[in-house]
């Protein structure tokens, strides 16, 4: 069965947050350029880089400044209160990436 791909109005992007060293919280901020529309109506973000992202811990930033979780139902009013809070810390993986931010 065949998807629909719509384009995404700005200001929509795709969260993904890591640890350096185990200590320092990063994230990169990656925009959403299309919408997959799935079978019954489910949708999914397409992203610059990623393409189709159909993730449990999806991550989104909206044009009003919220952040969501696709399924564990976290918000938060900003990104900045998202990437200060403690839980976000502890679920990121220690990673060596470069200072994306």
């Amino acid at each position: 069965m065949a998807v629909t791909i719509v384009p995404a109005t700005p200001g929509y992007f795709i969260l993904d947050a890591y640890a350096v060293a185990g200590i320092d919280l990063r994230y990169t901020i990656e925009p959403v350029i299309a919408w997959e529309i799935g079978h019954f109506g489910s949708s999914s973000p397409v992203g610059v880089w990623s393409g189709v992202i159909d993730d449990d811990d999806l991550t989104m930033l909206f044009p009003s400044g919220r952040v969501e979780q696709k399924d564990r139902g976290g918000f938060w009013d900003s990104l900045d209160s998202w990437a200060r809070d403690p839980k976000i810390k502890r679920r990121v993986k220690e990673a060596n990436y470069d200072d994306l931010r």
